[in-house]
């Protein structure tokens, strides 16, 4: 079964909590990730606390002016 889990966090704070729930309730998981952020938030930030968590990558492009690249240098 698979099971999906929609978040939101945008800033080290909230994906620390996310992480914290990921670790705790799906330790033997393999975590895929769906990724768009504002280039105007802390994008290392929030891949370096996510980044030991998650195993697959997948970047999702947003039609804004503010949204990250795939290609910024995080």
């Amino acid at each position: 079964m698979q099971q999906f889990l929609l978040d939101v966090g945008h800033n080290p704070q909230a994906v620390t909590t996310l992480a914290e729930h990921l670790r705790l309730y799906y330790p033997d998981k393999k975590i895929h990730a769906v990724f768009s952020m504002m280039k105007d938030k802390d994008i290392a930030g929030v891949l370096a606390i996510m980044k030991p968590v998650v195993e697959h990558w997948y970047f999702a492009p947003l039609v804004n002016p503010r949204a990250a690249s795939e290609n910024v240098n995080a």
